[in-house]
């Protein structure tokens, strides 16, 4: 049996144990988006206290995609890598390795309806992916140890990814891979700017299939080829994980169109004996819970 408080190592990372402090909503940030000096402390606090890394509260990409909710750090722009270097140096001093989440809230922004999917021109969907590459750099330049990019909750790039959300029936939607377009997109414009760079995915299950969960596992042309990805399985609902048939998934196994990706699960989130029900043999590398 696996010791949850024994050190460990995801994507080149060394974490002080497999309990990963995930996401949450902090009002860490002036109104300008800069880290406030209680940010720090929070984090310093989180390390201290034993976690074994830290995924920060979503910061936003741009100012027009922050949060409407105040104290939304951002990375819109390059004045923000010095006090977030002054940030991730105090948590490393603390033997803690730290995650960027990073987020565009859509039409959940401050922007509101601006970012409805379905409405948005090429040039603009465009822009949102080049700003996503440019809000990792500053991360990386930050000295943040990876990237996690925010493909839940409703926020932009969820509704992409959902076909509830996402009407499209151009290169931008339509199917299951072009609904993948922009995130494909993204990721394989942050492994060029950034080759090495560790980067997981925090995909929210509410609202997606399992079928499609095993669909992005499947498409290895788009993920595997291009990095190793780190699934952050969001609150996926029990019945959608009584719903996943074993013989199918091992039959996928078998045909080698799976391959092994590591995940992070949400402590509290998924019930041990459904996280044990997705991990069938082959499927995943589980091990870490973020809590």
């Amino acid at each position: 049996m696996t010791d949850v408080f024994a050190p460990a190592e995801l994507a080149g990372i060394r974490f002080q144990n497999r309990v990963i402090r995930s996401a949450t909503m902090e009002d860490g940030a002036d109104d300008k988006g800069f880290p406030t000096e209680g940010l720090t402390k929070k984090y310093l606090a989180l390390a201290k206290g034993g976690v074994g890394g830290i995924i920060t509260g979503f910061m936003g990409i741009t100012a027009e995609g922050k949060a409407q909710q105040p104290g939304m750090v951002l990375l819109d722009d390059d004045a923000k890598i010095g006090p977030l270097k002054s940030l991730t140096d105090a948590v490393h001093e603390a033997g803690v390795p730290i995650i960027a989440q990073i987020a565009h809230c859509g039409r959940n922004s401050v922007s509101g309806r601006k970012f409805d999917v379905n409405k948005m021109s090429d040039a603009e969907l465009e822009k949102m992916i080049t700003d996503f590459i440019a809000a990792t750099v500053r991360t990386q330049k930050a000295g943040f140890d990876g990237v996690q990019v925010h493909f839940a909750h409703g926020y932009f790039l969820s509704e992409v990814l959902s076909p509830a959300a996402n009407h499209r029936t151009d290169k931008w939607g339509g199917s299951e891979e072009k609904r993948f377009y922009v995130g494909e997109r993204i990721i394989s414009g942050i492994k060029k700017e950034l080759p090495g760079y560790p980067i997981f995915v925090k995909i929210h299950g509410e609202h997606l299939p399992v079928a499609f969960l095993f669909r992005l596992l499947q498409l290895q042309e788009v993920l595997f080829r291009l990095f190793l990805i780190i699934f952050h399985l969001q609150m996926l609902t029990a019945q959608e994980l009584v719903d996943i048939d074993p013989k199918k998934t091992a039959e996928r196994q078998h045909n080698g169109n799976i391959r092994h990706a590591p995940a992070v699960f949400p402590f509290g989130n998924s019930p041990v004996r459904y996280t044990e029900l997705f991990c069938q043999p082959g499927l995943c590398q589980a091990g870490f819970l973020s809590a």
